[in-house]
């Protein structure tokens, strides 16, 4: 908060919404291996409201994260509402 009062315009601070999501990784895969799953090193996402998405790491591994939450709810609330 410290940060988007002091260093980021208010029409741009307007814009900004927090949201929290989960990830997880696998094992490192090694640099052969995560090359030959993508070829780029890109972020990729569905559009979906409650998206999805997955990237490489810097120590060749795959991240997947999803399960988005917009409404501010802490993770108990989350785990009740998945199930």
């Amino acid at each position: 908060t410290l940060f988007l009062d002091s260093q980021i315009s208010r029409k741009l601070r307007d814009r900004i919404m927090p949201v929290g999501t989960y990830i997880i990784a696998t094992e490192q895969l090694g640099q052969a291996r995560i090359e030959a799953l993508m070829r780029e090193n890109v972020a990729v996402s569905d559009v979906n409201f409650v998206l999805d998405y997955f990237r490489r790491s810097e120590d060749h591994r795959m991240l997947f994260g999803g399960r988005v939450s917009y409404s501010g709810r802490d993770a108990l609330n989350t785990a009740r509402a998945t199930r």
